[in-house]
């Protein structure tokens, strides 16, 4: 009996060792080949500081979305300084345009500093238009009334009073003769607009970088075509050959950038364009 009870335990401690030690050699070579197969960059945005890990043979446009992810600044508004004396003078311009290159061409090591400059697209709403939030109520209701049915008088979008001051001014000076009874195609920018704040606006339509450009008389904001989720439009209830028209380019209705007096021969040809809807090309209305 003494013998036994001696011989049990011997076996049981050593073989626990012997995996725990396995194990941890495993993790450790498992983390080292992760290191040297992936690049590390330090990203700094609004006072904050993001470590964006990818792969060496990760593309540009995997590591700006990744940034996308977490600064809330699309890639195509993504701007870059890159910090440190060794650093490839052609690697920032890379980072902003050439988005099909690997990582590994941009001739970066590891722990690299990157300040970036881009707007959110919280930014850009407040920007572009003053008042409205990603967050706010008033608009969402208003416009639940507008599309009710059961309302004893339904009211056209332009009726309602959050877009007063922009419909009150009229038809803005200069601007493009508006035709109901026509559909044309799209024209590579639409002057003399106003936005929801009353400013003077344009929109431009860059086909080929796929992006829709707000302009006003101090600064210019660039939306990617995919960052537009929906379009919402309707004739001006007082001069119908114009149209409200509101790019949604968050996750919610509310987060719309409003714009006003758009001819109404040109609303189908824009969210053709923009979403490729509408069964574009339609027939002409001459």
């Amino acid at each position: 009996m003494s013998t036994l009870t001696a011989e049990t335990p011997t076996p049981t401690p050593a073989t626990t060792s012997s995996t725990s030690t396995h194990t941890t050699a495993a993790a450790t070579t498992s983390s080292t080949m992760d290191e040297s197969n992936s690049i590390k960059i330090l990203v700094s945005h609004n006072k904050k500081e993001h470590e964006i890990v990818v792969p060496l043979d990760a593309t540009i446009k995997t590591f700006k979305d990744q940034v996308h992810k977490q600064t809330n600044v699309p890639p195509s508004l993504q701007k870059y300084i890159l910090k440190g004396t060794k650093v490839p003078k052609d690697a920032a311009t890379k980072l902003r345009s050439k988005e099909d290159e690997t990582m590994v061409n941009l001739g970066l090591k590891s722990g690299t500093k990157a300040m970036l400059i881009g707007s959110t697209i919280d930014q850009v709403i407040s920007v572009t238009t003053p008042g409205l939030g990603l967050s706010s109520s008033s608009s969402a209701s208003s416009a639940n009334k507008a599309h009710d049915p059961s309302s004893p008088v339904p009211m056209k979008l332009s009726q309602l009073k959050e877009h007063s001051k922009p419909i009150e001014k009229g038809v803005p000076t200069g601007a493009e003769p508006g035709n109901k009874n026509r559909d044309m195609p799209l024209p590579k920018s639409i002057q003399h607009l106003y936005d929801k704040s009353g400013q003077a606006c344009r929109l431009t339509f860059k086909v080929d970088e796929q992006e829709l450009w707000i302009a006003t008389k101090d600064r210019t904001e660039k939306i990617p075509f995919a960052q537009i989720r929906d379009i919402e439009s309707e004739a001006i209830h007082s001069n119908e050959d114009y149209h409200i028209m509101g790019f949604q380019i968050g996750s919610t209705p509310n987060s719309k950038l409003w714009f006003y007096y758009v001819p109404a021969q040109y609303h189908k040809a824009i969210k053709y364009t923009v979403l490729g809807v509408n069964n574009f090309p339609f027939i002409m209305k001459q």
